[in-house]
């Protein structure tokens, strides 16, 4: 009994061989989540930065829409 249930027996060892395979999972799922948080943060910026660059090309956009119907409004006046 005292090689199945003691602190060196079987079951203390399959005991702490769980115990460290609970706090390697844990590190290792403490650095997933770490990871996910950068990567949602990176994606959270680029996105900012892409819809900015959208609205800027849509004003421009539009400013050159505007400019060239003057100019066609132009052209189709003088002729």
């Amino acid at each position: 009994m005292e090689k199945l249930l003691g602190e060196n027996g079987a079951l203390g060892s399959a005991n702490r061989s769980a115990e460290a395979s609970v706090v390697a999972l844990d590190s290792r799922f403490e650095r997933t989540e770490t990871s996910i948080e950068r990567t949602i943060e990176r994606y959270r910026k680029q996105f900012t930065q892409l819809d900015s660059m959208m609205a800027q090309m849509n004003a421009t956009s539009g400013y050159l829409t505007q400019q060239l119907d003057m100019i066609n409004s132009q052209m189709s006046s003088r002729k």
